[in-house]
């Protein structure tokens, strides 16, 4: 494909060339330059999201020191756009990049050095100088990055999915997920969830450390009513864990809403354990055991509003 080289892109090229004392690296860094933004011009006329800026080839700190000249495709990574001369026959890949790319591009320019031809693609270099027999088409690039968008976008739903989950493993080591807090910050007597222990959580570690506590919504009929979650480890053996639920008034109202519903629920969905509260309840709380790595959620529910929590042991 054949892609004009504006003025514009020469006046970038030169900008960051004559920041180089040596005259053979100004040259790489410009001819480097023109590379780039020709696969830039490419990939935006495709309607492919790139960010130039965040490239390492227009990163100073970088380019003075290393021989790059990739382009940042959103989200997906960093594409390696490799400059030929004309009158070059092989596309020439230095080991310093053969790390960290999606690709490389084999971008050739005229002797004016006013076009430039994306000649093809290469997935992953085992030498410096490729042949350009061994290039891939264009076509081939645009149903590889197809590939790769649609497992970033896979990954990315995966992330998602398991940053909803409650790691309680982990609170051992006080690494807590956000909106877990200590109760002082989630609770306006926090010294009153003493009266709902039926056993010391376990001396070798301070209650705060294995205990946290987070704000419930429950909808704006229940704005005045806010009610906190808390869950404490009660014993960490080799492969179980002990585990309390309570739900206690986290406002100047001392009493759960009436009818409220602690649920516990298995990896299948069926309901394991559950507490209701009733008319002048201060708290409700359920306590089991669970092995390391099982998968259990957790309902709040009053009529039709509910939340669920999700947890792994």
């Amino acid at each position: 494909m054949l892609i004009p080289l504006t003025a514009y892109n020469h006046q970038i090229a030169n900008k960051y060339s004559q920041q180089q004392l040596n005259p053979q690296k100004a040259k790489q860094v410009y001819l480097n330059l023109l590379a780039v933004s020709a696969v830039d011009f490419y990939l935006q006329c495709l309607g492919i999201s790139t960010d130039i800026e965040a490239s390492y080839s227009h990163n100073p700190a970088l380019f003075s020191l290393q021989n790059v000249a990739d382009l940042q495709i959103s989200k997906l990574g960093h594409l390696e756009c490799r400059p030929m001369l004309a009158n070059e026959q092989v596309l020439k890949i230095p080991q310093e990049v053969w790390q960290n790319r999606i690709g490389y591009m084999a971008v050739q320019f005229n002797e004016s050095l006013t076009e430039a031809t994306i000649l093809g693609f290469i997935l992953q270099p085992s030498q410096e100088e490729i042949g350009l027999d061994r290039l891939q088409s264009l076509d081939y690039f645009l149903e590889y990055l197809e590939k790769l968008s649609l497992a970033a976008a896979q990954n990315s739903e995966e992330v998602r999915a398991n940053a909803k989950l409650v790691k309680l493993n982990q609170w051992i080591e006080k690494v807590f997920e956000v909106g877990w807090e200590n109760l002082e910050r989630v609770m306006k007597h926090p010294q009153e969830y003493a009266i709902v222990r039926k056993k010391p959580i376990e001396a070798d570690r301070p209650n705060d450390d294995i205990t946290r506590g987070k704000l419930i919504d429950l909808g704006i009929q229940l704005a005045d009513r806010p009610v906190v979650l808390i869950v404490s480890l009660l014993s960490t053996h080799e492969c179980e864990r002990e585990i309390r639920l309570v739900v206690r008034s986290a406002g100047n109202y001392p009493y759960l809403p009436e009818k409220l519903q602690l649920t516990v629920l298995d990896a299948e969905g069926n309901e394991v354990l559950q507490a209701q509260a009733r008319e002048a309840d201060n708290w409700i709380q359920l306590e089991f055991t669970g092995e390391i790595g099982e998968y259990f959620s957790v309902s709040l529910a009053l009529g039709e509003i509910s939340m669920v929590e999700e947890f792994i042991i």
